[in-house]
């Protein structure tokens, strides 16, 4: 269970009636827990389980009588309900849900706020209507209510009351702020502004959906104020011009400017960033201007860049030397990086064109050793991909979705095939292979290839995954003795994690390959 910065303070209430002592054939009522969701003592448990017992006892009796009359007299029938709902609702009594922890309820309700959708999470209300003990717990910890999502004006009535009780609610306790402008461009209520700015000190992440520059005046006031401002994530931001507010903030290191999958006609808004400090950057911009902000930005880490266009000036190398994971949309910024540990390469739309450059990279960058996961998406497959693939001996992931008609799969599969004296085998290491196939699929020897990857001593591959993006195979290709279905139920049965995905499972493999980019800039 995920620990969090904040604690769950509440404890669990007693039950209303007490402990109570064991009389011998006294029979007690505990309708006040049937009716509620107090938890009962200990000492309570016994008496609840005699109840169930007694009833269900009953219950056998009365069924007995039922099957011996000739007509079911409607008063047996009844009494049977009766006793059978006194079972469910002692048992509901005794349910383990009642008499769990309150650290661990509020583990559980804290994974509601592990997600980085477009709006932040509301307060948990509503979980704070299912019984007393959880409102006690909901109202107890700060951490249920510090991710703040600004309504946009006009307000309605109650809004900044829902903020104030939020504010208050949350203590110190770090908070999340997120604002989305209206789509006529207006700037946030000056009432709501002054509240949620007076906090400014605590903001550790601050999301912003904006159209307009104007809309961002309010945040003129936390110029030198964010000193606990972690992460920054600004939307819908083309050719809007932020406040030059993020200049002085010491903790900053995750920067977002741009959506997921990347947009490339929606750029990067234009905003000061100490980029010295940034260990994350998401954003599209000109190659020009990525090419700067790299330069200004050695510290990274992970980075998802996107292009306006393909224009990069000349430019000496650019040394990243904390860069992990990187993914991008245009092979030319490849000619200027150098990232001597990078570990994950995403790329997307690789002409045959441009894989000369990922080649170049590749020995250029020192990183042929260390590269751990390769995600290539409409790719071409041709003989400079082929030695990128062989240049890779420690490639543990590898993700390839074909352009159409692929004539170089025959000797991707070759190069590919694992042979006992061969030191020309691409990806020993691979554990994990997904591919997408294209119309004119060679599936006998692709899965040729995959048997002679299992078939080594202490293999090292235990996962495939084959997927049809736009519906090419035909259906005899699936089917026989012979089809990738067959191939895949073998495969299975030598214990290999096999699976293949047709048309409409494709997406989520696409975002099961790109964890890593959806995991860039998460908290």
């Amino acid at each position: 269970m995920r620990s969090s910065g904040s604690k769950c303070v509440a404890e669990a209430p007693p039950s209303l009636s007490g402990p109570l002592p064991v009389i011998p054939g006294t029979s007690i009522d505990f309708t006040h827990l049937c009716e509620g969701n107090d938890p009962p003592c200990d000492s309570e448990i016994p008496f609840i389980r005699d109840i169930i017992s007694e009833a269900l006892t009953r219950v056998d009796a009365l069924d007995a009588q039922i099957r011996d009359s000739n007509e079911i007299p409607t008063r047996l029938v009844e009494e049977r309900a009766e006793a059978m709902e006194s079972v469910r609702k002692h048992r509901g009594i005794l349910s383990p849900v009642r008499r769990m922890p309150p650290e661990l309820v509020c583990g559980i309700f804290a994974l509601l706020l592990e997600h980085d959708d477009e709006i932040l999470p509301k307060p948990l209300w509503h979980l704070g209507h299912i019984c007393r003990s959880w409102r006690l717990f909901v109202l107890g910890d700060t951490q249920f209510w510090s991710c703040i999502t600004i309504p946009t004006a006009p307000l309605r009535p109650g809004d900044c009351a829902m903020i104030e009780t939020q504010l208050l609610r949350s203590a110190n306790a770090p908070l999340k702020v997120h604002w989305i402008a209206n789509d006529n461009g207006h700037t946030m209520d000056p009432r709501m502004a002054g509240l949620v700015v007076a906090e400014c000190s605590r903001w550790t992440s601050l999301r912003l959906g904006v159209r307009s520059s104007e809309a961002l005046d309010w945040l003129r006031p936390v110029n030198g104020r964010l000193a606990s401002l972690q992460k920054l994530e600004v939307f819908h931001g083309y050719n809007v011009v932020v406040p030059d507010v993020f200049w002085i903030v010491p903790n900053l290191r995750k920067v977002n400017l741009g959506q997921w999958p990347l947009d490339l006609q929606e750029a990067s808004p234009k905003i000061s960033i100490p980029w010295g400090q940034i260990t994350h950057y998401r954003g599209t911009h000109t190659g020009s201007s990525q090419l700067s902000i790299v330069r200004a930005a050695p510290s990274l880490v992970q980075s998802i860049l996107g292009f306006e266009d393909s224009l990069f000036p000349a430019h000496s190398s650019i040394t990243l030397p904390h860069l992990r994971s990187l993914y991008i949309s245009d092979a030319h910024i490849l000619e200027y990086l150098s990232t001597p540990v990078l570990e994950d390469l995403f790329y997307t739309d690789l002409p045959a064109t441009h894989t000369s450059r990922l080649l170049s990279f590749v020995r250029s960058s020192q990183c042929s050793l260390v590269l751990k996961t390769l995600v290539l998406m409409d790719c071409c497959i041709d003989p400079d991909l082929i030695t990128v693939l062989r240049d890779l001996p420690n490639l543990a992931l590898l993700f390839i979705e074909t352009s159409s008609q692929e004539q170089g799969q025959p000797a991707f599969f070759d190069a590919m095939t694992i042979s006992g004296t061969s030191l020309d085998n691409a990806c020993p290491n691979v554990t994990s292979l997904s591919y997408g196939v294209t119309r004119d699929f060679p599936h006998d020897r692709f899965f040729a290839m995959v048997q002679s990857r299992i078939a080594l001593p202490n293999s090292r591959f235990t996962r495939l995954r084959v997927f049809d993006v736009n519906g090419y195979l035909e259906s005899d290709q699936m089917s026989g003795p012979t089809g990738i279905d067959s191939w895949i139920r073998r495969l299975r049965e030598e214990g290999l994690d096999a699976i293949f995905l047709g048309e409409d499972d494709v997406d989520d493999l696409a975002a099961e390959a790109s964890f890593h980019v959806d995991r860039l800039l998460r908290s």
